[in-house]
């Protein structure tokens, strides 16, 4: 994998390029990148909750920490990971031309997998531990950004 460091006005954005790294061994580096680096440069910042982001559409998975459940960001610092085999499968699907409610049902199980993989990372990583608190809340959103689409709380 590689990383990229992007400075956007007061955020950092970390970015990991997982060009031949599939998604399922991806996901475990952005936590390790996230404990590592993200999140000391967010200790100033009040949040409640990790927010995940999956992207089907451009292969990505975004992670920072929220206040609410609402898309105000104040973090300084983000981490995502771009995973092409995430997006090829995306534009796979729509080369395959299939009706509408069979993207839907592709695109909600494909998202609910990459979520799964995801959790189960944050969970081998022993996440509160790693981030010095009881426990940590995970909040995971699609494509839509504004659905929640699972909750996991870690350490509780």
């Amino acid at each position: 994998m590689r990383w990229e460091i992007h400075p956007k006005g007061s955020t950092i954005g970390y970015a990991g390029y997982a060009e031949r790294t599939p998604v399922t061994e991806a996901v475990s580096e952005l936590w390790l990148k996230y404990i590592d680096e993200v999140a000391p440069k967010n200790t100033e910042v009040k949040w409640d909750h990790l927010r995940a982001e999956i992207c089907l559409d451009s292969g990505r998975v975004i992670l920072f920490p929220a206040a609410s459940p609402f898309r105000y960001r104040a973090e300084k610092a983000v981490c995502q990971i771009i995973c092409p085999d995430l997006l090829a499968s995306y534009e796979d699907m729509i080369k395959a031309g299939v009706s509408d409610d069979q993207f839907d049902a592709w695109a909600n199980g494909a998202t609910e997998k990459v979520v799964s993989l995801v959790s189960g990372a944050a969970r081998q990583m022993n996440l509160p531990h790693r981030l010095g608190k009881p426990s940590v809340r995970i909040l995971y959103y699609g494509a839509d950004l504004e659905k929640l689409l699972r909750e996991d709380n870690l350490g509780a």
